[in-house]
């Protein structure tokens, strides 16, 4: 959320002192109040937009994933050239889903983050999908009977969505809201 929202580290330094080491946990007034303007803060950023879903400009899902979790951001391209974000989130894994395979696990990646995300999503005219694993791209075009019924099932339900898969090196999830420019988002 400090991305977010402008001065979040003051907005949330009484939250921050509650975890420290040797303090007494007692949830106050104050802390309710500093939750409440986090919240409002979140919810009525201007760097979030909602989906235009008659625009042609692009939307992109931008995931990223590592054997803990997996995060996404759903940005569009604005008519003024900067790409918004509109929604985001992450699912941390159950120690199980920990020792999936890297292969196994960026797909799986794709495959929550699109479930998660069906509602938005569907109806978008052009979705480009980023993500940092080169062979997702190669286990969605050619499916085998091979790997196993899951993973089959997890493809199928991916080719359900009409999208675009673009690698990139590092995936953009980095966004920076600079307030001298406008709040305008940048890729850091």
């Amino acid at each position: 959320m400090c991305v977010w929202i402008h001065n979040y580290l003051a907005i949330a330094r009484p939250l921050v002192n509650l975890t420290h080491k040797g303090t007494l946990f007692t949830w106050q007034d104050k802390h309710k109040s500093v939750m409440q303007a986090l919240k409002d803060a979140i919810t009525t950023s201007p760097a979030l937009i909602s989906i235009n879903y008659n625009s042609d400009l692009a939307v992109y899902l931008s995931i990223d994933s590592s054997w803990r979790s997996v995060g996404w951001i759903l940005a569009q391209d604005c008519a003024d050239g900067c790409r918004r974000p509109t929604r985001f989130g992450s699912i941390a894994w159950n120690e199980h889903k920990t020792r999936y395979l890297q292969a196994k696990l960026k797909l799986y990646s794709l495959f929550r983050a699109l479930h998660a995300l069906r509602l938005h999503i569907v109806g978008i005219k052009n979705l480009i999908v980023e993500m940092d694993a080169q062979y997702v791209r190669g286990m969605l075009k050619n499916p085998d009977i091979q790997p196993n019924a899951t993973i089959n099932r997890w493809i199928a339900a991916i080719l359900l969505f009409n999208f675009n898969l673009v690698h990139i090196n590092r995936c953009c999830q980095f966004y920076t809201l600079d307030y001298s420019n406008g709040n305008k988002l940048k890729c850091t």
